[in-house]
């Protein structure tokens, strides 16, 4: 496998696992309700991770199964095609804004209602609470980066409340709403590596989805403003990986 497109394919893998709406602040949401945070987090996000990566290894084993395009594929056209495929997909991923969505007004009434607690009850008071429901806080903190809508299904605080088998689930189903690995499929058909290719996808993924959720319970919302002016972006990192890997194909460097 050439190097600059695994290098590609990870990329990929991070940058869409560290989007909220792949579910690692339900995971964190899970695990801030259980006596083991630490490893309740680590679960809670191995279970989603793995979830993507089943759904994932499914896709390539309808791909290779599919004998009539697999003949197909073998064609001299394919990686231009290919190419001009991911080159589409970057553009698309550029103009809609890929799963980012906005969350300023839900953050504002968040602060809002915090400046008002302490209004209400005095600055001392306000210390008591904010020291004995740390917790909530952090929930409350979780909440504002959770998906409001948009093109696909997404987890929410519920399926955190149901279970991890709630959780490995979805993230089963989600696997197969959201169109990365429709995107990694793109690239399959431009080399033989398509298995190898989807296997270092979804490893990604999971990488990208445990770090955060840990993150998360060591105490990420203290540093949430910093991160936060980095998310919007995600998805032009993501746009400018598929066109290079697409310009790659139709060139003939990969």
């Amino acid at each position: 496998m050439d190097a600059p497109l695994v290098a590609g394919v990870i990329a990929l893998g991070m940058v869409h696992g560290v989007l909220p709406d792949h579910g690692w602040p339900i995971a964190a949401v899970y695990a801030l309700d259980q006596p083991r945070q630490w490893v309740s987090g680590t679960v809670a996000a191995l279970v989603l991770g793995v979830g993507h990566l089943i759904s994932s290894v499914a896709l390539v084993a309808a791909y290779v199964s599919f004998s009539a395009f697999a003949s197909f594929a073998e064609g001299p056209w394919m990686k231009p095609l290919a190419g001009g495929l991911l080159v589409l997909l970057g553009i698309y991923e550029y103009v809609s804004g890929g799963h980012v969505h906005e969350h300023g007004d839900g953050e504002d009434a968040h602060h809002d209602h915090d400046h008002g607690h302490g209004g209400d009850h005095g600055s001392h008071e306000h210390s008591d609470v904010h020291h004995e429901h740390g917790a909530d806080n952090i929930v409350g903190t979780v909440r504002s980066y959770l998906p409001d809508g948009g093109g696909h299904a997404h987890l929410d605080e519920s399926d955190a409340e149901r279970g991890l088998r709630t959780l490995g689930v979805t993230a089963l189903v989600l696997g197969f709403a959201h169109e990365e690995p429709i995107q990694v499929l793109a690239i399959c058909a431009g080399t033989e590596f398509c298995l190898e290719l989807m296997l270092i996808y979804s490893v990604a993924v999971i990488v990208a989805i445990l770090v955060p959720t840990l993150l998360l319970i060591a105490g990420y919302q203290t540093h949430r403003e910093r991160i936060e002016q980095y998310t919007p972006y995600l998805p032009t990192l993501t746009a400018a990986v598929l066109v290079i890997v697409g310009l790659g194909f139709i060139t003939g460097v990969f």
